[in-house]
């Protein structure tokens, strides 16, 4: 539609940036389907290995946003402060999730060694500093779904 806002409107080539930044985070650790994602859930970036063809790409990046709110929640019910990172655990790996209060974005990737998980928050949280200053200045506008 012509004249409508985007919800989210970044620069293609900091797209470009970040992808090639997160295949990079890939190609250096054992971290696996690592993505950019805005806190209503919109894919901004991506890794080309991000997801496979057996993972519906748009519940991979809405289902985030869900956890992140549902951990904002507990953690100032509890008084435990702002939410950082949510780790949901599975019987093959883990979903690490790498927020900040101040940034409209988050931080997704996944990882079948769970030995390694303080090393890669640790990489993360490095990768998601990088991230947020390449997104400075960018907003999230109304959802249009």
């Amino acid at each position: 539609m012509a004249g409508q806002k985007q919800e989210v409107e970044i620069d293609p080539k900091i797209q470009i940036q970040l992808s090639e930044m997160l295949e990079e985070l890939e190609s250096k650790t054992e971290l696996e389907g690592c993505a950019i994602i805005s806190t209503t859930g919109l894919r901004i970036a991506h890794a080309d290995s991000s997801i496979g063809p057996r993972i519906d790409a748009d519940l991979y990046s809405a289902s985030p946003a869900a956890l992140v709110s549902l951990g904002t929640t507990v953690t100032m019910t509890l008084e435990y402060g702002e939410v950082s990172e949510v780790v949901v655990r599975g019987q093959k790996g883990y979903s690490i999730i790498t927020v900040s209060p101040s940034v409209p974005f988050m931080l997704l990737s996944t990882s079948k060694k769970g030995y390694k998980l303080g090393y890669f928050f640790q990489i993360l949280r490095k990768t998601f500093k990088k991230a947020a200053e390449l997104l400075q200045g960018t907003t999230i506008g109304a959802a249009s779904y």
